[in-house]
């Protein structure tokens, strides 16, 4: 395994591979007399209760309340009319608050289920293959000048609460606690794979092992591209990452530099970064958007997965549209 994947290298270092490349006007404006009286779309919308109170107050069965607030009618009655006098607003001539009840359904919503995960998930965070997998390799090749790559995988560390349990392997050598997210990224700075929850003091490549994507890696079932032919060596498909990656024949990581390095390697590392930077430019915007990321999260470390995942295919939908 360890010459198969050196000569790939090697053969890679040898190709010559050149790089080939508000809102919207809702308002409405209404001119009486000289003046010219502007009615602004968040004022003039009106707002749509319909869902609420037409279907999940009025249809929603035991089950349904169970299956999406995970609180019975009852219940959810019950806190509503305790928290009445506390988080109840008033209407305006603006436009008319949102009822108490339909701000704790929200609120309950949001914490009993993972829509956005279960419902834009494969949709949104998806492998590439196919047209699509060649799609993204002839990105790579023309924007990076790096040939045969189908994305590059790195990992991050999103601030936790210390858990009561196993606290200090959370503690990871940054000095503070936190859980890692691993992702492969394409050259459009999209997500393709997530994988997250492990504990901060974890070392990427054990999480890498741990991972479905290795799996499927190893066995030949997610690389599935065509080779390209160096100096009489097939080069397959691959993914790029740092040197806390190992080396494998679908896993290409920079030549070390505690070594004396010849021009041709050092221009494949240079090569190879270039490639490898979308990641990190990923996770960069992934955390500008969603601050939440940036900060310690209070929630459980079960639930905290979900979250980040959430994120990430937001942040796709955000890159796409």
């Amino acid at each position: 395994m360890a010459n198969t994947c050196s000569d790939l290298r090697v053969a890679l270092v040898l190709q010559h591979c050149t790089i080939d490349s508000s809102l919207p006007d809702t308002s409405q404006s209404e001119v009486v007399g000289r003046r010219e009286r502007i009615e602004h779309p968040y004022y003039t919308f009106a707002k749509k209760h319909m869902v609420f109170t037409q279907i999940v107050l009025r249809t929603f069965t035991a089950k349904d309340w169970i299956e999406n607030f995970h609180v019975s009618k009852e219940t959810f009655t019950y806190i509503c009319d305790s928290l009445k006098p506390f988080i109840k607003q008033q209407d305006t001539k603006f436009r008319k608050a949102i009822c108490t009840e339909h701000r704790v359904a929200i609120t309950l919503w949001c914490l009993a289920t993972c829509a956005i995960v279960t419902t834009l998930m494969s949709q949104y965070i998806t492998f590439p293959k196919g047209d699509d997998l060649k799609e993204v390799i002839t990105g790579f090749r023309q924007k990076w000048g790096f040939v045969q790559c189908a994305g590059a995988i790195d990992s991050t560390h999103i601030p936790v609460r210390a858990p009561a349990m196993s606290h200090t392997d959370y503690y990871n050598r940054k000095g503070w606690y936190s859980i890692i997210v691993q992702g492969v990224v394409d050259h459009n700075y999209l997500f393709r794979n997530v994988y997250c929850g492990w504990p901060g003091s974890v070392h990427d490549a054990r999480v890498l092992a741990n991972s479905a994507l290795y799996r499927k890696a190893t066995s030949g079932e997610l690389l599935q591209g065509n080779t390209l032919t160096v100096l009489s060596q097939e080069i397959p498909v691959f993914l790029v990452g740092d040197s806390a990656y190992p080396l494998s024949t679908w896993l290409m990581k920079p030549f070390p530099h505690n070594t004396a390095l010849s021009t041709a390697q050092r221009n494949f590392n240079y090569r190879l970064s270039r490639a490898r930077i979308v990641s990190e430019n990923a996770f960069g915007r992934l955390k500008a958007r969603w601050r939440r990321l940036q900060k310690q999260n209070d929630m459980a470390i079960n639930n905290i997965p979900n979250v980040i995942i959430a994120c990430c295919i937001l942040h796709n939908v955000c890159e796409i549209h």
